[in-house]
């Protein structure tokens, strides 16, 4: 399969879990040869005005199973404190995925929007 085609349907299904769920989960495996931990990520919170979520150090599965859990608790307006923010310092090529896949998931979900609803005239 090629690059493309690989991008094609990972975006896919992006969009189709996030209209199932409200969000979708991003798991990135650290290189074994590598001190990094493993961090799933959510896609898809900022349009229930939360900011998107990361675990690192759990196991793909529990990191998933927890933010899916903090995931229900924002959708039904009961959000994790604010209070509990933390910092996570990640290497520089994977902040750097992190951003690129958010922001171009976000560009197609802004763009499926404006293709799909008539603009609204400003005052």
């Amino acid at each position: 399969m090629d690059l493309q085609t690989w991008t094609d349907q990972d975006n896919a299904w992006i969009r189709r879990t996030i209209a199932r769920r409200g969000w979708a989960i991003r798991a990135v495996l650290a290189e074994p040869t590598h001190d990094e931990p493993d961090y799933a990520y959510t896609i898809g919170l900022t349009a229930l005005h939360h900011p998107e979520l990361m675990i690192a150090g759990l196991p793909p599965t529990h990191a998933a199973t927890l933010l899916n859990h903090l995931g229900d608790r924002i959708r039904a307006g009961d959000p994790p404190p604010p209070q509990r923010h933390y910092l996570l310092t990640l290497p520089p090529h994977a902040s750097d995925e992190l951003l690129l896949d958010a922001n171009s998931t976000y560009q197609l979900c802004v763009a499926h929007v404006l293709r799909t609803t008539t603009p609204t005239p400003l005052p």
